[in-house]
């Protein structure tokens, strides 16, 4: 699912963040959509996006931590690359999670 270069103007829902939301979604692009507020922490739940590989939220105007439950083990188990920059986040990224040039040969 590709959102990137929308004008939103709104926060992330919350609700996206539901079990049977997005079962099988791997790929979700967020980027550059204007989108506010803060991380939705039900996305980090164990049972949240357990197909998602890539996540790019980067050139939004989101701020505040990283919620505590998207470092928690089950948390995303599958993302490789996170793309979160250009936005106003605190905090770590679960060390588990691949480094980009991890996949280089």
């Amino acid at each position: 699912m590709t959102l990137a270069g929308n004008n939103f103007h709104a926060s992330l829902p919350s609700e996206w963040g539901a079990p049977e939301a997005f079962p099988k979604l791997s790929v979700m692009g967020c980027g550059n959509m204007n989108v506010t507020g803060t991380l939705p922490a039900e996305w980090g739940s164990p049972s949240a996006f357990q197909s998602l590989v890539y996540l790019t939220l980067d050139f939004n105007d989101l701020t505040g931590d990283l919620p505590h439950s998207w470092a928690s083990d089950g948390a995303f188990p599958l993302l490789v690359m996170p793309e979160m920059d250009h936005n106003s986040l605190n905090g770590t990224i679960r060390a588990c999670i691949p480094q980009p040039t991890d996949h280089v040969p």
